[in-house]
């Protein structure tokens, strides 16, 4: 049980006493994406309220020491989703009779188009029941996230006062539950909701084998492409949105990486990004600007300021209401990659959701509610953050080259488009970094010796070159090409002693247990 200390805080290590909500991600694949040991380092962080179940397929699971203990992995072998996902559903539509033919549906569906399960959400709370017992709330969610610190953004009153949260972008005038985060209380109610939507249930096999069509006769064509994809947040949106009993909550406390900001930043689990859209941390400069000098900008953006408060038991609000909440109706004129029947809006414009306001349905009556939000000093700060863009960008990358270097141990880093860079300097929740102990991109991502066994060989060519550069004298220039082109039997002597200093530069060198390559960077 959490103990609080004498102002209401959380040791470290401590779990909430009454509350625990579960993330639940099935995973298709043989291996993570690249970008999945930040994801890791970045759940640690809001282990007293939330864990996240992993189940997956004999997929290779990162390093030991890169997993935190609020991350659960099931290993379901070979088929198991599809294995899982049939037999849950049938049973849960009472549709055992057809079990056998949605559990093979179902098999081949994830191994020949696998971007499907996404479709099924939804059903988490049903497909996953046995492995949700004795947590207090689910959500489904996904891996294409940097996650915050969600015990200082998931308020004990949003666990405890509705039955389903999501947490929006700013666009609040679309009323769906969003992908990476739908909060529902853990009760069998909430878990069947999905039922009333024709394709995820009495609708489902014939949707299945509609899928598998379609796939066949592109083959039999000789063509390659997607089968028919109902996007999650549309039906069941519009079911829960259907059903006036149900306590519901749209708050804007999410980022995104389509917005204009250029970098976001990690701080030991807490995602945050310059208040300025354009604006960006500017590293020795704005320490400098801390720490008072006169040379230096006023005001600079300053992602690394302490934390907002300590975790409590209480889990406080970090919104707090700003007037009345306002009325406000229904229409179906947004969200258009949704069929018109399902969509869920608000007559909210544009503008006004992006000054800030959360949409509230807590007695069958819509209304929106303008807040204040606390903030750390110097940037803002998010739940969490999606990356719906730059996704497609770090796909490419490996984890442990250049542009996304291994954390080793870090807990601070930074994103852009392009890449993602740890950073190293020391924090602490209650003074914030050290910018002394600050170190440049180039410093930070500098391998040594002690490292070389987890070190990429992007990596331990780095060290090679820095060990050579510091022990070697420069080669000598290289021979003229018309050298290449004689036959040796031909050559002046003079000609072969150049060739044989040649070969020496190219040869490597045995030096105190490393292999140094010797002038390969010159030749």
């Amino acid at each position: 049980d959490a103990t609080p200390d004498p102002d209401g805080a959380i040791e470290e290590g401590a779990r909430h006493p009454e509350l625990r909500l579960a993330f639940t991600v099935p995973w298709i694949g043989s291996h993570f994406p690249a970008w999945f040991p930040y994801f890791l380092v970045s759940c640690e962080r809001s282990a007293y309220l939330v864990d996240w179940l992993i189940f997956h397929e004999d997929a290779a699971l990162p390093e030991g020491d890169q997993l935190p203990s609020n991350v659960i992995f099931h290993n379901l072998g070979k088929d198991g989703l599809g294995l899982l996902f049939g037999m849950k559903i049938a049973q849960a539509l009472n549709m055992t009779a057809s079990m056998s033919k949605l559990v093979n549906l179902f098999r081949v569906a994830f191994k020949e188009f696998s971007y499907i399960v996404t479709e099924y959400k939804p059903t988490h709370g049903a497909v996953f029941e046995d492995y949700l017992k004795g947590y207090s709330h689910w959500s489904y969610t996904d891996i294409d996230v940097i996650v915050g610190d969600l015990p200082l953004y998931i308020s004990k009153e949003e666990l405890t006062l509705y039955d389903i949260v999501t947490y929006h972008f700013g666009d609040v005038y679309r009323l769906y539950l969003r992908g990476q985060f739908a909060s529902h209380r853990n009760v069998p109610q909430l878990a069947r909701l999905w039922t009333a939507c024709h394709h995820l249930g009495e609708g489902l096999v014939h949707e299945l084998e509609m899928k598998h069509a379609i796939v066949k006769k592109l083959a039999a064509q000789g063509k390659s492409g997607r089968t028919r994809f109902i996007s999650a947040e549309g039906c069941y949106s519009h079911v829960v949105a259907a059903q006036p009993s149900l306590r519901l909550k749209f708050s804007a406390k999410a980022f995104a990486d389509w917005a204009e900001h250029k970098e976001y930043y990690v701080v030991d689990g807490a995602v945050r990004k310059c208040e300025a859209p354009r604006e960006v941390w500017r590293g020795a400069d704005s320490a400098r600007a801390a720490a008072g000098f006169d040379d230096a900008d006023e005001a600079p953006c300053d992602p690394f300021a302490p934390r907002i408060s300590r975790h409590s038991a209480a889990l406080p609000e970090v919104e707090r209401p700003a007037g009345e909440a306002i009325p406000i109706a229904i229409h179906s004129n947004c969200s258009r990659w949704v069929e018109e029947r399902y969509r869920v809006c608000a007559n909210i414009s544009e503008d006004l959701a992006e000054s800030g306001l959360n949409v509230l349905r807590t007695d069958g009556t819509w209304r929106a509610q303008r807040f204040d939000r606390l903030e750390p000093h110097g940037s803002l700060e998010g739940a969490f953050l999606h990356l719906q863009r730059w996704k497609a960008r770090y796909s490419r990358l490996e984890y442990g080259g250049d542009s996304m270097p291994r954390l080793r141990g870090r807990r601070l880093f930074k994103l852009t488009s392009k890449a993602l860079t740890p950073i190293d300097m020391r924090y602490d929740d209650a003074l914030g970094a050290n910018l002394s102990t600050f170190r440049a991109d180039a410093a930070a991502r500098r391998p040594s010796v002690a490292d070389v066994s987890q070190m990429s060989d992007e990596e331990w060519d780095e060290l090679q070159r820095q060990r050579h550069a510091a022990t070697r004298r420069p080669p000598p220039p290289p021979p003229p090409p018309s050298l290449f082109s004689k036959d040796v039997t031909e050559m002046t002597d003079d000609e072969w002693e150049q060739l044989m200093a040649r070969r020496r530069a190219a040869r490597t060198i045995q030096f105190a247990g490393m292999i140094v390559p010797d002038a390969r960077a010159t030749s």
